[in-house]
């Protein structure tokens, strides 16, 4: 099994008054087998303290997370955040510069 992460994974639910995101640490992307590949150019990502995250849009990439933890026996700890106006997350970098080139090549 999975042997970096625990039986419940902790993740953010990030909004603000226009959008949310589901904010994971790569490392529990990677160990449910799935990488930035996985995921549309909509969602972001960012370096912090040495560790990735990355933000996955509501509409979408979060579902393909949540049903890969939950389909491998991993529910998330989710943990709510509102921001008003506009949300950090706009400000980390576009997946689309870790997506493969082969997907839109």
């Amino acid at each position: 099994m999975l042997d970096n992460i625990l039986e419940k994974l902790n993740v953010t639910y990030e909004t603000d008054n226009a959008h949310g995101w589901l904010i994971v640490r790569e490392i529990d992307i990677r160990n449910l087998s799935l990488d930035a590949d996985s995921f549309s150019e909509f969602s972001y990502y960012s370096v912090q303290g040495g560790v990735t995250y990355f933000a996955l849009e509501e509409d979408c990439d979060a579902s393909v997370f949540s049903t890969a933890a939950r389909k491998q026996g991993y529910a998330l700890d989710v943990r709510e955040t509102n921001t008003n106006g506009y949300s950090f997350v706009r400000g980390w970098s576009s997946l689309f510069q870790l997506i493969s080139k082969k997907r839109f090549g």
